[in-house]
């Protein structure tokens, strides 16, 4: 009878250290696993403040491109409004020159 109980008693002991190994296992698995998911988590609020830093840096520059648009129309309008004023100015030299002509043969003709 002692020696049945001593044979139960071993082979409990054992399924209990077989069990205490597949507990250590997991316990080393959880770990790895936790230490895992605190990487992937730092590495995703890395990650978020630097989409956070370039979504900043875009924004940023939109505006200056606006600024840039805006100035390139005003600076083109002015260079339609000098376009034009050297046009009439042309305009105007040719009717001048065209009247000193019409003059000159007026004083010709009163010479004469």
């Amino acid at each position: 009878e002692v020696d049945r109980a001593t044979a139960i008693a071993n082979a409990a002991e054992k399924k209990q250290k077989a069990f205490d190994k597949i507990i250590g296992e997991w316990k080393l698995k959880v770990d790895d696993l936790a230490a895992e998911l605190d990487a992937s988590q730092k590495e995703c609020r890395n990650y978020s403040t630097e989409l956070f830093r370039l979504k900043g840096a875009y924004e940023e520059g939109q505006e200056q491109l606006e600024a840039v648009r805006r100035e390139n129309k005003n600076l083109a309008d002015e260079v339609k409004d000098l376009l034009d004023q050297i046009g009439e100015g042309g305009r105007n030299i040719h009717e001048i020159e065209k009247a000193r002509k019409r003059l000159g043969a007026e004083k010709d003709e009163l010479q004469a």
